[in-house]
């Protein structure tokens, strides 16, 4: 590795860590904080009442009105904001094209916004029927999950953006 690349690894790495940094104490804010929190909880509770699941919402906490019974509490870590945050830290930290870093945050944005509902309909449909197993999807595959989807995302949204865009041009 020659002297270029090491500066740009280093640019990359402070760029990305402060860009996560500012973000993950601005969305720590409790206004924002709260905002995200109840806003994942009502969602998700209207989503699981949509698909069958018999659930009430008091506050942030969502409970289960058959099976288990568990009540499940919705923290900042259940909104997905920390993996998106660190995709928008590395996708500001790259060096490409503006319109594709905005395209990339937006659409990085959505993906992580539906894998998150998978993630908790998942995990609340499955700890209906079994707390044990609810803890092992909860703690190992939904955390690697997403971690691989942000490593992924992130690798195919270079190869992406690094293409040559088509224009479109109108006839008339």
């Amino acid at each position: 590795m020659d002297k270029s690349e090491s500066k740009d690894i280093l640019k990359f790495s402070i760029i990305a860590t402060s860009v996560i940094v500012i973000l993950v104490l601005l969305f720590s804010t409790n206004i924002i904080e709260n905002a995200l929190i109840s806003f994942t909880a009502k969602s998700t509770n209207a989503l699981l009442n949509l698909f069958g699941v018999r659930t009430s919402l008091r506050g942030n906490t969502i409970a289960l009105l058959s099976g288990t019974q568990m009540k499940l509490q919705i923290i900042p870590d259940c909104t997905g904001i920390y993996p998106f945050i660190i995709m928008v830290g590395f996708i500001l930290a790259y060096p490409s094209k503006l319109k594709n870093k905005l395209l990339g945050i937006l659409f990085g944005g959505i993906l992580s916004l539906l894998v998150n509902y998978i993630r908790l309909i998942t995990l609340i449909v499955v700890a209906e029927k079994s707390y044990d197993t609810f803890q092992y999807l909860h703690i190992f595959i939904w955390q690697t999950t997403f971690i691989i989807l942000v490593i992924f995302y992130f690798l195919w949204w270079i190869n992406w953006s690094k293409k040559p865009q088509k224009k479109i041009k109108a006839k008339i």
